[in-house]
């Protein structure tokens, strides 16, 4: 729960200072004296202002919220702020007076609406500063703590790479020492290879998609040789500019989960293209059946932390992740906004 940007006591102090602005700029020219009008028009004065001043105050943090959310032009930001108020006096002014049975002279409004323009300008100016000041805290709290989530998995990256050079050497004997005739073994180590070095040399920035294309078709061709000939793969990775970068392997867990829950005809159906808008859409289709339908339909704990790191990487408005299904298909789509 968040902490109040003020204390209630504040609109109070507030009306307070107001009110008596007001009744000095009145009544002082007049030669009046306040407690010569009657106990309702006081009393209608005074209420009205201490509740329209925590209706101002609460007014002002939602509408200044909504200014910085939706980049509202300041002159028609501050033109609200300084109507709504001269209005709303004239309003308490009015009843007051109406009390007396008097009419209201627009002269009347005058001094007082100045103040209450004023006053609610600087108290407007305040609360958006609190806010602002506010929101680069959040920020700078969610950036340490993306910069931290970070550094712990660099961290834990680093742990796993346990002499990878002497892996890729081993990787190497054991791609030379297969006859040459045998190209099934043969790829098999190569995409490995392709995969393992991927994993361990990609940093945690945006790559190009040609990178991607190489990891997921080396993961696919390793699926495609231990089905064999039970399984159907079909792709159409359409043409796509080299300058297009994403985050590594946010495309993987997609592929990754197909080929896990594919069932009844096995038949995976991968998809990419680049709209219109410039907008990244891989879909991933796969047969399912039986008992897995449901399986299916959760995506397992490989979904779920894809949506985090599309989170981090992209913000809640920078992707869409959407997954649907049917009585023998599951559908997996990501959608990358103006790659």
């Amino acid at each position: 729960m968040k902490k109040a940007l003020y204390p209630w006591w504040i609109p109070l102090i507030s009306a307070s200072i107001l009110f008596i602005l007001i009744r000095i700029s009145n009544d002082a020219p007049n030669e009046g004296h306040y407690l010569n009008h009657s106990t309702l028009y006081i009393s209608i004065e005074l209420i009205g202002i201490i509740l329209f001043s925590y209706i101002f105050f609460f007014l002002n943090l939602k509408f200044a919220n909504n200014c910085i959310d939706r980049k509202i032009p300041a002159t028609v930001e501050y033109m609200a702020v300084l109507f709504f108020p001269v209005l709303l006096t004239g309003l308490v002014m009015w009843l007051s007076h109406l009390a007396e049975k008097r009419s209201l002279e627009i002269s009347e409004i005058f001094a007082p609406g100045i103040i209450v323009m004023l006053m609610n300008v600087w108290i407007y100016s305040w609360q958006k500063t609190a806010i602002l000041e506010r929101h680069y805290t959040e920020i700078c709290i969610r950036n340490e703590k993306i910069r931290n989530e970070n550094l712990s998995t660099n961290l834990k990256l680093l742990q796993a790479q346990y002499r990878p050079h002497f892996l890729f050497n081993i990787l190497n004997t054991i791609y030379f020492s297969i006859d040459e005739k045998d190209e099934t073994a043969r790829g098999a180590v190569e995409h490995l290879s392709n995969l393992l070095r991927r994993q361990l040399y990609t940093a945690e920035e945006k790559v190009p998609l040609s990178n991607e294309l190489s990891v997921l078709e080396s993961y696919i061709e390793l699926y495609r040789l231990r089905f064999g000939n039970t399984i159907s793969v079909f792709t159409n990775f359409e043409h796509v500019h080299q300058s297009v970068c994403i985050y590594p392997y946010l495309l993987m867990p997609l592929v990754e989960n197909a080929f896990k829950y594919v069932s009844g005809k096995k038949i995976i159906n991968i998809d990419m293209r680049l709209s219109a808008e410039n907008n990244l859409i891989f879909c991933v289709k796969n047969s399912i059946s039986g008992s897995l339908i449901e399986k299916a339909s959760s995506g397992g704990v490989g979904l779920k932390n894809l949506k985090q790191q599309l989170l981090i990487y992209y913000g809640e408005d920078g992707f869409r992740l959407e997954t649907s299904k049917t009585d023998n298909e599951f559908t997996a789509v990501l959608e990358l906004f103006d790659v």
